[in-house]
């Protein structure tokens, strides 16, 4: 807290108030820090999300002063995920393997968002919801000011001198840089993969994530907050088009061939509307080559939801971009150095691993074999489980 009063002299503004965005903003707060929190839209909102919330995930609640209330929201503790091929074969993975131990949250990204949200607020953090950002302006190689444009259509503007970009897979505010200076980075790619969400009532089914194998993708479900599950999955795009991009034919037509997704979704009845998004690649983003401009969680780099670490990395990502601006307060080259050395090596490894895995997770015939050789193997169960988390955490352990 040394640099408390100094820490206030530079303008950060974060765009994007997801779990990356809310992190770091709370982060921040917590060590004397000014932000400004902008959002698209206004909380609380659904997104498109597993929802499962990785037992490491506690410790960064802790910090943020929010564990409590997560646990009070209503949602799941889960101790196990399993794997189901569509051979009918599974492979349990206990929720206290994965490195720090304890148990799974399970918890809909409505909630979690606003308690992240409404804590970010509590700090002192300058929140802007219904806020899209349409510009970026350059200063001399710089990001000096953006103007976003508010939801009853008022434009205004903010300065800053550092700028996070926490807005996922999007990169918004990444490729309003990109078109500003008229390079070709951001190129616009084909979607490869097609991912659709919703809340499920009247499934029966333990407490506990489950994961389907299907042929072109493969489905998530886990129990949530009032009595709802989550039910989220991923398909190549060419067999979505087959069946006219339906998330409902997806399901019936093609999730159902796998028995034990048959057999806990039989009767369940939607609760929510179906989200979509469009998936062109996984694994590291570019960093920016803006000097002042830092990437956060899905915006840095994706990793598959398969992993059940996705917010785990939004977080993690998040505490590595805070501790670098903490340690070097205002200095902008030294921070972007600090912040992607720390962040090849947390998130290098694990990212080519679930790479690796991806290639399987998508091919029924290669599921089958891979979960039938780990449902054999603990030991083999456990070294995949922590690959796909911390490697320094996982040989502590």
């Amino acid at each position: 807290m040394s640099n408390q009063f100094n820490n206030r002299s530079s303008k950060i503004i974060v765009v994007g108030a997801g779990p990356a965005g809310a992190s770091i903003s709370i982060r921040l707060a917590l060590a004397g820090f000014g932000v400004t929190l902008i959002e698209r839209d206004k909380f609380p909102r659904q997104k498109l999300c597993g929802e499962f919330i990785s037992p490491e995930c506690q410790r960064h609640f802790t910090e943020h002063g929010v564990m409590e209330l997560m646990l009070a929201a209503g949602g799941k503790l889960l101790a196990e995920t399993r794997f189901f091929s569509m051979n009918g074969r599974s492979v349990s993975i206990p929720s206290d393997w994965l490195n720090s131990g304890g148990l799974a949250l399970s918890l809909s990204r409505s909630e979690m968002d606003r308690i992240l949200l409404e804590r970010a607020k509590s700090l002192g953090v300058n929140v802007i919801e219904g806020a899209r950002v349409t510009e970026a302006l350059m200063s001399n190689g710089s990001l000096g000011e953006i103007r976003f444009r508010r939801s009853d259509g008022t434009v205004e503007s903010l300065s800053g001198d550092i700028f996070v970009d926490a807005t996922g897979r999007a990169a918004a505010l990444s490729g309003l840089i990109e078109r500003s200076e008229n390079t070709n980075e951001l190129v616009t790619k084909k979607p490869t993969v097609l991912a659709f969400k919703t809340h499920l009532a009247s499934v029966e089914m333990p407490d506990r994530c489950e994961i389907y194998s299907f042929n072109g993708g493969y489905a998530g479900l886990s129990p949530i907050e009032n009595r709802l599950f989550n039910i989220c999955f991923m398909i190549k795009a060419d067999h979505a088009r087959k069946v006219g991009n339906s998330p409902e034919r997806i399901m019936t037509e093609l999730l159902f061939k796998n028995p034990q997704a048959k057999n806990a979704l039989n009767g369940a009845v939607p609760a929510d509307r179906w989200l979509s998004v469009a998936i062109a690649s996984f694994g590291h983003r570019p960093f920016a080559q803006v000097p002042n401009v830092f990437r956060i969680g899905d915006s840095a780099a994706f990793i598959d939801p398969f992993t059940g670490s996705g917010m785990l990395m939004a977080m993690d990502s998040s505490e590595l971009l805070a501790k670098a601006m903490i340690a070097n307060p205002g200095e902008t080259q030294a921070i972007g150095l600090a912040y992607q050395k720390a962040h090849n090596k947390r998130f290098g490894r694990r990212l080519k691993v679930c790479s690796l895995i991806r290639h399987v997770a998508f091919r029924p015939r290669m599921a089958n074999l891979f979960v039938g050789s780990l449902s054999i193997n603990d030991r083999l169960v456990k070294v995949v489980a922590r690959s796909t988390r911390n490697t320094n955490a996982t040989r502590q352990r």
